[in-house]
């Protein structure tokens, strides 16, 4: 691939050729893949608090920013909280 690429910069080669090759081998590969991964399913974690809202339990989640607290009573109770941790620094 590296010496196709460096053909393509010298003006040998046309890109669209070298993208084509690669992506058709590259498509089966993804396809097999997806085929033969395993799923994976993330538990929710009891996190031995109360909602403050409606009294059920609540979860650690995994989110998109990293894992926060979620109420387990989902959709019906939707309080959320950051986890926040101390590490010793005083604000002014």
């Amino acid at each position: 691939m590296e010496k196709d690429l460096d053909r393509i910069e010298e003006g040998s080669k046309e890109w669209r050729e070298i993208i084509s090759v690669f992506y058709e081998d590259f498509e089966k590969r993804l396809e097999k893949a997806e085929e033969e991964i395993e799923k994976v399913e993330v538990r929710d974690e009891p996190a031995g608090v109360s909602c403050e809202k409606c009294g059920h339990e609540m979860v650690y989640k995994m989110g998109r920013y990293g894992k926060f607290l979620a109420c387990s009573n989902f959709p019906d109770c939707r309080n959320t909280k950051p986890i926040l941790k101390e590490i010793g620094v005083k604000m002014s």
